[in-house]
């Protein structure tokens, strides 16, 4: 029988994860969500057998039973709605609310600590963070990896590409780098100890890749904002300091999507490779050996449990129940302050872009 009562902000395409990963946990129920345009509230309701509301603030007003609430809304309004949230006389245990966390710095501080004073668990869906090869390198990597030195960041995203016009339209906050950078970035940020990111520099560039989408053709006139990114930047971190390259695309021409993370320390590296089979993340690890004075790379590829992309999303969902079960945060969940440095780089991004310069954080 249910005992966790939740609901979503916002009932657009990235809502139907949160819902359908909701409903796999029998403990749980989706009872209420709210959008302010009518005909896509009421069919998500009818869709997800939950009560359709026409604001946050009607939502909270009439459901005082709310235990944890899913943010699914544009990221402009990602802010404003979970301050809403939090400000009501019952706010629930865990609020998940998706990227980007905010449009600044202090907007993300701010969230993490009013919902620290009121006891809620605020956590951020960068879902690559729930990957179980990922959790283990995390766990492992001083005896694998030691002090991290260098990374190399890339995703060439070939599906689900964005169609819709507001989310390209020259008003739109960002397009591939704020799309996918942030996932990026907190894999290295969860690897590095006290990591404390210092510059940036970046590049972005307009309709390079992006020639579809999941939705329909898309014509590249359309595109008013970046379809690709490169750059490095810098993270500080306890053994010392981290140089890591990204490379950032929508690209519809290849037919699938590339994505690949490597880590390469004093005692060895490891890559996190997308396997298309799978649909996962494998991870291999290698080490440099000289046999005979000649330099050999040993790679050995590990056979932990794999966890297709879009079940990340249901690892993610899973934890913020267990969240709200035990009263305790949950150390998979990405929290405020891990969010804010790594909007630090993706926002650093786009003002290096701006500035023709590095951009220090």
């Amino acid at each position: 029988m249910a005992s966790i009562n939740v609901a979503i902000v916002g009932t657009g395409f990235q809502a139907q994860y949160h819902a359908a990963a909701y409903a796999k946990l029998p403990e749980v129920e989706l009872v209420a969500c709210c959008d302010l345009v009518e005909d896509a509230r009421n069919a998500f309701g009818r869709r997800f057998g939950c009560t359709p509301y026409a604001s946050l603030t009607e939502m909270l007003q009439q459901r005082r039973d709310l235990d944890a609430i899913s943010v699914v809304t544009p990221g402009a309004l990602h802010y404003s709605n979970v301050m809403e949230i939090l400000a009501s006389p019952t706010p629930p245990k865990a609020i998940l609310c998706e990227k980007p966390p905010a449009l600044s710095i202090a907007e993300i501080e701010q969230m993490g600590s009013t919902a620290a004073a009121a006891g809620v668990t605020l956590a951020f869906a960068f879902f690559l963070a729930q990957d179980p090869s990922l959790r283990w390198l995390c766990a492992n990597s001083d005896e694998l990896l030691g002090p991290v030195y260098r990374a190399s960041i890339i995703w060439r995203r070939s599906g689900g590409i964005p169609a819709r016009p507001s989310l390209l339209a020259a008003s739109a906050v960002g397009g591939a780098v704020l799309d996918l950078l942030g996932h990026l970035v907190t894999p290295l940020l969860m690897l590095l100890e006290a990591a404390k990111p210092a510059w940036v520099v970046a590049n972005l560039y307009h309709a390079i890749g992006a020639q579809g989408g999941t939705e329909g053709k898309l014509d590249p006139a359309l595109i008013q904002v970046e379809d690709a990114g490169d750059g490095r930047f810098l993270v500080l971190h306890a053994a010392g300091a981290c140089l890591a390259n990204f490379v950032i695309e929508w690209d519809a021409y290849i037919p699938h999507d590339m994505l690949s993370i490597e880590f390469e320390g004093d005692k060895g590296g490891a890559t996190l490779e997308l396997d298309h089979a799978s649909s996962s993340l494998v991870p291999q690890l290698y080490r440099v050996v000289k046999v005979d004075g000649m330099a050999l790379r040993l790679v050995t590829t590990l056979t932990q449990p794999a966890v297709t992309l879009d079940g990340l999303h249901d690892v993610e969902i899973a934890q913020l129940v267990r969240a709200v079960t035990t009263g305790q945060g949950v150390p998979h969940l990405v929290n405020a302050e891990l969010a804010a440095n790594v909007m630090r780089i993706v926002l650093g991004a786009y003002e290096s872009d701006k500035l023709g310069d590095t951009r220090l954080l």
